[in-house]
């Protein structure tokens, strides 16, 4: 029981010690970039093709270290759209110069086909279902108010309701 109450101390001490030195964190942060993700066993021209698009971020910081995220991406490729909506915690470990992060985000993804002649029917044509991502990435101080994300990485999994099987796939972000 002690080592509990110790670790339980130590750990909020670590989350809500920083916020002392919270002057020169942002209360908010704003990402929109471009991202790649492979998707798998989504279109008809076999079982996974590479997609790009884009991919926008908010975040609230509570404090030095803990930052609450809202996510959307867009991936397309020729024939599928694929549309995530996720939120979650993120974890960052800020310095001068970079901030290292970590995040599990919790959401939805909606899948459609956009007509292309001579294809077959899509399984789950506009269909959606419950998604997760968990990641992290690198982002470079540039000055007071501008960083740039060096690279974001995530295995996004996707829980769709037709074909009832989960799907893994990654997706890079970069700005």
């Amino acid at each position: 029981m002690k080592k509990q109450l110790w670790f339980v101390l130590l750990f909020g001490l670590f989350v809500c010690g920083h916020t002392a030195f919270a002057q020169d964190v942002p209360q908010g942060e704003f990402f929109a970039g471009f991202t790649y993700t492979r998707l798998n066993d989504l279109t008809p021209r076999g079982p996974s093709q590479d997609a790009f698009g884009f991919n926008l971020q908010g975040v609230y910081n509570v404090n030095r270290v803990l930052g609450i995220v809202g996510d959307f991406g867009a991936h397309y490729d020729n024939a599928t759209n694929l549309y995530t909506f996720m939120a979650g915690p993120r974890v960052s470990l800020r310095s001068d110069r970079v901030t290292p992060f970590a995040h599990v985000l919790l959401g939805g993804a909606r899948a459609s086909r956009v007509p292309v002649s001579n294809t077959t029917p899509l399984r789950f044509d506009g269909d959606g279902g419950f998604a997760m991502a968990m990641g992290g990435g690198l982002d470079v101080k540039v000055s007071d108010s501008v960083s740039l994300r060096a690279i974001q990485g995530n295995t996004c999994l996707r829980k769709s309701v037709a074909p009832a099987a989960f799907c893994a796939t990654p997706r890079v972000t970069c700005a």
